[in-house]
């Protein structure tokens, strides 16, 4: 898996869509010696913070998919990143959205139509990257001054004021505001685990209530029936949530196995008889065997749909719980999820995007993602709530479970393509069939 990495000290990312306010810019921070990375949205400003952390954000407002509030949001909510000043960079103007981008993280506004070098030197010096001495590169030296006769000293800055106490200051309302949306964040997730806690004891409840009822009696031995189909989402659930409690039982069981009894030591008044033979333990399924059913279960219906990210909002829940109810059990290891892609036949829309075409579409009028845009990434499957559970989740961070994420792309289907597909509806039936997420277990026991 990837690992985020850090950046240089006197690195700012600018993110804006219009090319014209990115040179612009730009232009004026390299007189400062920054270097400059640029993200045309806020998407990719999102997926470079996974990998990269700027001294810097100058953040646009009005762009294509997130706007600049709903991205700064994520950043100020994510423990990563909170503590990266950012700057908006935007036309908009006015008291009410200044007090609004500050309210949500913001250190300043810097208006697009006029940018004051005044005003940018001020900015990057409250932040640390512009000594209070320094000023912007000159193209050209100025001419020299003509000695001019002392002066009388300026008298000393009164305590708490100058370009200290402003660093202070916003420090402090750093703080202030970290630990209050870390607040909200802790909260939310708790209510939302109380809430996901009682909805699944619920239907759990209802779905064994509704099997105890239909139970019918014992008919006579039928013929042997045709095979089943694939069981539903509800049925998959109880089959999982089963197999969870056993896995808790049967691995405390084991661990006991592992540590033999101590014996007491003979004493010299009694004489050491022999140890009467212990018993065997009784047989049933092994831990091992446990996981491997519930490896099944998993992957039986773990299909992705066209178009969704496989690692990301809607997968994630399973995720959690999954990663929860194993360190409950008292499970060490490695959970290694393998993404493997479909290769859909696609057309492209006005904006360049695939999506799939009818199925009656002759298959000679669209093109497989594989000859188009291909796999992708792991960027590509990975979702920025994904990437937060993985630097976040307690298990995971303290080292008692690892998540390992293998991208397959194309290579393993699960089913053979149809070689003499004649619509595009036969192709991508197989297609989806093959875009789904694997899991697998690696267990460590710990000695």
């Amino acid at each position: 898996m990837n690992r985020p990495v850090s950046a240089g000290h006197r690195r700012a990312l600018i993110v804006d869509d219009s090319r014209t306010a990115q040179v612009r810019l730009r232009k004026m921070l390299e007189r400062y010696g920054l270097e400059i990375d640029v993200a045309a949205s806020a998407e990719e400003a999102l997926s470079y913070l996974s990998v990269r952390t700027p001294a810097v954000i100058f953040l646009d407002h009005l762009m294509p998919g997130l706007d600049g509030f709903e991205a700064l949001r994520i950043i100020k909510s994510n423990p990563r990143t909170a503590m990266i000043p950012v700057v908006m960079y935007t036309s908009k103007s006015g008291e009410v959205y200044v007090g609004q981008a500050r309210a949500l993280g913001a250190i300043d506004v810097l208006s697009k139509d006029v940018i004051a070098p005044s005003n940018l030197e001020n900015v990057l010096r409250v932040i640390g990257l512009l000594p209070k001495d320094a000023a912007p590169a000159q193209s050209t030296p100025p001419p020299a001054a003509a000695p001019r006769p002392p002066a009388e000293a300026a008298p000393p800055a009164a305590p708490g004021t100058g370009p200290e106490a402003d660093h202070e200051a916003l420090l402090e309302l750093l703080r202030r505001q970290t630990a209050h949306l870390l607040e909200i964040h802790l909260a939310k997730l708790r209510q939302e685990v109380v809430m996901q806690s009682r909805s699944l004891y619920k239907r759990l409840a209802r779905d064994l209530k509704a099997l105890a009822e239909r139970e019918p009696a014992p008919p006579p031995p039928p013929p042997p029936p045709p095979p089943a189909p694939r069981a539903g989402r509800g049925a998959q659930a109880v089959i999982v949530l089963l197999l969870l409690v056993l896995l808790v039982q049967q691995w405390r069981l084991f661990a006991r196995l592992e540590t033999p009894p101590v014996a007491p030591a003979p004493t010299a008044a009694a004489p050491v008889e022999p140890t009467p033979p212990v018993a065997a333990a009784p047989e049933g399924p092994s831990p091992f065997a446990l996981l491997a059913a519930l490896q099944w279960a998993l992957n039986e219906d773990n299909l992705v749909p066209f178009g969704v990210t496989p690692l990301g909002e809607a997968s994630l829940p399973r995720l959690q719980e999954l990663v929860g109810r194993l360190d409950q059990a008292g499970f060490r290891g490695t959970v290694l999820l393998r993404v493997h892609r479909g290769d859909f036949c696609v057309v492209h829309d006005e904006g360049g995007q695939p999506r799939l075409p009818p199925p009656e579409t002759p298959i000679e009028d669209c093109r497989r993602l594989g000859e188009t845009t291909g796999a992708g990434g792991l960027q590509d499957v990975m979702s920025v709530a994904f990437v937060n559970f993985l630097v976040s989740a307690p298990p995971l961070v303290e080292g008692r479970l690892r998540i390992d994420v293998d991208h397959r792309g194309f290579s393993e289907p699960r089913l053979p393509y149809p070689e003499d597909a004649r619509l595009a509806g036969e192709w991508n039936r197989i297609a989806a069939a093959n875009n789904r997420i694997e899991v697998r277990f690696d267990p460590r026991l710990e000695e």
